[in-house]
């Protein structure tokens, strides 16, 4: 039904965003990687996949095409709904992930959030020919348009593996990234902020 929302960014949470286009806040669920591009206030076009169910309708965005595509096959896969595929795609290594299904490389698919071995052998037994016939290659990055995470979001994700929320833990990032040097400081400083 909707290919793509362009709009106004009204508010960012842990795990959405609230995009304001003629007038309408739409509530879109989003990665890890798009939510941490975005800045309030800024005016952006985010493509968009609805999901409908018996009990509830949602919205996914994703900064690139190939995220997107990438979320509509894993969707594709039986036992992998549009939660765990949002999960998925938020993790670190998404990136490669078109690169560890063509290899059928289970071990790398099985540390992704919700995977296990059986769950990592059916995606690679239903997605590597249509990432063939898609014209995907084993050494191409599937979700290449995205870029590397920066210090500040790998400092937000480990923060976040303690247990703190993505909006503190962002807020502790960006207030230390003013002094911190490197991964490390930036990431000592974000949980001396967080303690107090």
């Amino acid at each position: 039904m909707y290919n793509y929302i362009k709009g106004r960014v009204e508010d960012i949470s842990e795990g959405f965003v609230v995009l304001e286009s003629s007038g309408i806040g739409y509530n879109i669920n989003a990665t890890f990687g798009t939510i941490s591009r975005l800045s309030l206030g800024e005016e952006i076009k985010l493509h968009v996949k609805l999901i409908v169910r018996e009990d509830e309708m949602s919205i996914y965005g994703f900064g690139t095409r190939d995220e997107k595509e990438m979320f509509e096959l894993l969707i594709g896969v039986s036992s992998i709904g549009p939660r765990s595929a949002i999960n998925i795609l938020s993790f670190p290594e998404s990136g490669s992930i078109a690169g560890y299904i063509m290899n059928a490389d289970i071990r790398s698919l099985s540390k992704f959030p919700g995977v296990g071995k059986k769950t990592a052998e059916r995606i690679v037994l239903e997605l590597r020919d249509k990432l063939s016939k898609r014209g995907w290659t084993e050494q191409e990055c599937a979700l290449s348009e995205i870029p590397e995470h920066s210090e500040l979001d790998e400092a937000v994700q480990a923060l976040a593996a303690l247990g703190y929320s993505e909006s503190e833990a962002r807020a502790a990032a960006a207030k230390a990234a003013e002094t911190a040097q490197g991964t490390q400081e930036l990431i000592k400083l974000s949980f001396k902020y967080l303690a107090r």
